[in-house]
């Protein structure tokens, strides 16, 4: 991960996928991002630079396939995770995470 403003690495990269990711949202306030995978799993990331540089799971669930699409809601920070058979809504402070398949 690096600092968008001065290019400087800011902590060595970490690996949660065992395949390729296919997306990746940050959270309007840049406390949390998440990524989406091939192999079916969606991790939200906890991340503060001024405390700490380091990159930690934060959550971690799984869709029926491939996740591939996914978009933190700027006021709520509910995220949208969206795949090739169905979707799931996560909401901060939750612990259900629903899933739905497409119709």
């Amino acid at each position: 991960m690096y600092n968008a403003e001065t290019g400087d690495v800011v902590t060595k990269p970490t690996k949660a996928a065992k395949d390729v990711v296919n997306c990746i949202a940050f959270s309007r306030d840049g406390k949390l991002f998440a990524t989406g995978s091939n192999d079916k799993t969606c991790v939200l990331w906890k991340f503060n630079i001024e405390s700490e540089k380091k990159i930690e799971p934060y959550l971690k669930f799984t869709l029926s396939e491939a996740v591939l699409t996914m978009a933190f809601n700027p006021l709520t920070h509910e995220l949208f995770v969206a795949g090739a058979g169905d979707f799931a809504l996560y909401t901060p402070g939750k612990q259900d995470i629903p899933k739905e398949k497409y119709k």
